[in-house]
């Protein structure tokens, strides 16, 4: 069952309207897919609010991929398969780490030694190591079918294209990585070698085991919340359990209307925002749409619709539309925008773009406009604001720096004072084999 609506208030109604309908037995624990822990975070808050549940018990959020491995390992058996893999990308940083002064000497990793240089500390190495597992990573979750040419000793992409002399360096290092995890592994052990091996075993025990044996190594029911992306092994997995299990998604979709054939060069066709902004959006719900008909005699996916205009919301209001509400609203019906500019309604501080000279200085100016809102709009709380980041590593410290810096107990700096609390740290990297 596919849920979609614009607003995450919309897919928390639909929610909550289902798990009341259909509530699990009382020692069943409900499993929530989340895309962060930010989200995480915001959903236990409204699940537990007096309006919903009014508290958030036996209830499991987690992320799909420690989830979907959680799963994997119930299926095919935790002593077959780890709890953690060898290509992982924590692990991955330090085995590249290790095997790079052995590639520094093969003329193939020539662009590696270029790019190192005189790197006399390591630091360079080290960095070099983080990008590297960060891209084999994503390799592994999204372009499986390379690695897996590459590991069959195969320099090819998709399709039969040929890998670039200047990056077949990428190739070797894959297969050198293979090599060294088996050399490495403890003896009579047979290990997977990447991730795609196991979600291959996965798929093939599903349809081997009989329902009685998937019973108890699968959870009652999984709910797929407000996730906007997902690679395909994982929706290959998702789609595959819901066959045995119910499986919901609750899709945010900015627009009613289809645009799965919305791109750049069809802007004059469709909004821009959702043509230049949108493409992971429109791969993921694109692939939704393809495993709803990929199968003509399975049961039909049963879709519902929650979309939220957000100019007839002013208008029940008795407000007038703002900025942010009129776009909204033109991207929901995919309206196409004017030829030449125009505004959307009268000028107002719901959408705002502000320029800084750094990340301390760009905190320091979004703390100043929190306190403006809350002065503004009594009914404002600062558990109802949520600020998203591109990259939490290198905006903690200065969060802390400034929100930590007006505390509540001191008269001086109380009526500045903010509590906030800061989610998705970047976990810190341990060496391992």
């Amino acid at each position: 069952m596919v849920f979609h609506s614009n607003r995450m208030e919309g897919l928390l109604e639909l929610l909550l309207s289902y798990v009341k309908e259909r509530p699990l037995a009382p020692l069943q624990s409900e499993t929530i897919l989340v895309q962060s822990n930010g989200m995480k975070h915001w959903l236990t808050l409204s699940l537990a609010h007096t309006s919903a549940l009014g508290i958030c018990a036996a209830t499991r959020l987690e992320l799909p991929s420690s989830q979907l491995w959680q799963i994997y390992r119930s299926v095919l058996g935790a002593d077959k398969l780890p709890a953690h893999m060898a290509l992982d990308k924590a692990p991955l940083v330090w085995r590249i780490l290790r095997r790079l002064p052995v590639w520094l000497n093969d003329p193939c990793f020539l662009p590696l030694a270029h790019y190192l240089g005189d790197d006399t500390q390591g630091s360079r190495a080290f960095g070099l190591a983080q990008q590297l597992a960060d891209v084999l990573d994503g390799y592994q979750n999204y372009r499986a079918d390379w690695l897996e040419h590459w590991a069959a000793g195969r320099d090819v992409l998709d399709r039969g294209q040929t890998l670039p002399p200047t990056q077949a360096w990428q190739a070797a290092m894959w297969r050198d990585l293979l090599e060294d995890v088996q050399a490495h592994l403890p003896v009579g052990q047979i290990g997977f070698q990447a991730r795609s091996d196991v979600h291959k075993a996965f798929m093939q025990a599903l349809k081997s085991l009989s329902p009685q044996q998937l019973s108890t190594a699968l959870p009652p029911r999984l709910l797929v919340f407000g996730i906007t992306a997902l690679p395909m092994q994982t929706l290959e997995a998702l789609v595959a359990l819901g066959r045995i299990i119910p499986v919901l998604m609750f899709v945010h979709n900015p627009s009613r209307e289809h645009w799965g054939h919305l791109t750049e060069s069809l802007v004059p066709e469709g909004h821009p925002l959702l043509a230049a902004w949108g493409k992971h959006g429109r791969d993921y719900l694109h692939a939704i749409d393809n495993f709803e008909a990929a199968e003509p005699h399975a049961p039909p996916f049963q879709r519902v619709n929650l979309f939220i205009d957000p100019l007839n919301e002013a208008q029940d209001a008795g407000q007038q539309a703002s900025v942010l509400q009129t776009l909204q609203s033109a991207i929901l019906h995919l309206d196409t925008p004017p030829t030449a500019p125009a505004l959307l309604g009268q000028p107002d501080h719901s959408l705002q773009f502000v320029q800084t000279h750094s990340a301390q200085r760009e905190v320091e100016v979004l703390h100043d406009r929190i306190l403006t809102w809350l002065d503004a709009d009594p009914r404002l709380q600062p558990s109802d604001i949520m600020v998203m980041v591109p990259d939490m590593a290198l905006f903690a410290p200065h969060i802390h720096a400034v929100f930590a810096r007006f505390q509540a107990q001191s008269p001086d700096t109380a009526s500045r004072h903010l509590p906030y609390a800061v989610a998705d740290t970047t976990p810190h990297l341990e060496p391992t084999v």
